[in-house]
């Protein structure tokens, strides 16, 4: 029964990469922003969802970067909620939060990140791209999705993939500067899981509208991390944030009965993917 609830091979293999690397960093108490050799294990670390998908795909290799690298995938119309969802809903929370509770909406964090030399703008956008769109969604969902999928429904497959998520950024909690760094209350670990959760469901929703486009994956991720890291959020708005994003999950999951198994949905991610 276990074997066949989780890509197991997958999760050993992707939390063996990470969490080895993160446990270095931790147990050297080193701060990964301040010393070079250890961000960039740090960021190796990173890299475990993506290695173990490319490592255990049972597609070949052509057929797997085709789905990463090939706009193509992607309906035009696609692209807007790909790009804007987050961006719309956040921008959204923060005139909520500017009319119920006026000068609590700061937008200042935008003006200091293109106030930046135009180098260090462009390192850090390319650094956002790289470190969770492109190190991890070739793993979450290139490979593990589609193996949940094969067994689960869109919904059943998500709620395991965002548990899944959640943990593996957990040993992160111990590594000095990263963005879990000390992140020790209870309340705090589980408002993040439900934040995981909410875009896990969307990305689900995504990838399965997009011929299972990992690209499509990849830059919804990247443009919800490049958005937060513009606009820096306050608690205020990340609080509306996160209503406003369960509205739009309810939304999608009612609309697109995510609670029931595609036959469509299996047809599309059954190619071989059988783990042992």
């Amino acid at each position: 029964m276990l074997k066949n609830l989780l890509p197991w091979r997958f999760v050993l293999l992707t939390y063996a990469i990470s969490w080895s690397l993160w446990a270095l960093i931790a147990a050297a108490g080193l701060d990964i922003n301040t010393n070079l050799t250890v961000g960039l294990l740090y960021a190796v670390g990173g890299f475990g969802p993506a290695i173990a998908g490319l490592a255990l795909t049972p597609e070949d290799h052509r057929t797997f970067w085709e789905r990463v690298l090939n706009p193509g995938r992607i309906r035009p119309v696609w692209w807007l909620p790909v790009l804007l969802i987050f961006p719309v809903t956040l921008l959204l929370s923060y005139g909520i939060v500017g009319i119920v509770l006026p000068g609590a909406a700061d937008l200042s964090g935008a003006g200091e990140f293109f106030g930046r030399s135009p180098a260090l703008v462009v390192s850090t956008i390319l650094f956002i791209a790289l470190i969770g769109p492109i190190s991890e969604e070739p793993g979450w969902r290139g490979y593990a999705l589609d193996w949940l999928q094969e067994r689960h429904s869109p919904l059943v497959a998500s709620l395991i993939l965002a548990v899944l998520w959640w943990l593996w950024h957990m040993p992160l909690i111990a590594v000095n500067g990263a963005f879990l760094d000390g992140a020790v209350s209870a309340v705090f670990l589980a408002g993040y899981f439900g934040t995981v959760l909410l875009y896990t469901v969307l990305f689900t929703w995504i990838y399965n509208n997009t011929q299972r486009s990992v690209l499509a994956a990849i830059a919804i991720h990247f443009s919800i991390n490049l958005t937060s890291g513009i606009l820096v959020p306050n608690f205020e708005v990340l609080m509306v944030e996160t209503f406003v994003l369960i509205a739009v999950g309810a939304v999608i999951i009612v609309a697109t009965q995510m609670w029931r198994r595609s036959d469509h949905t299996a047809d599309q991610v059954s190619g071989g993917l059988v783990e042992v």
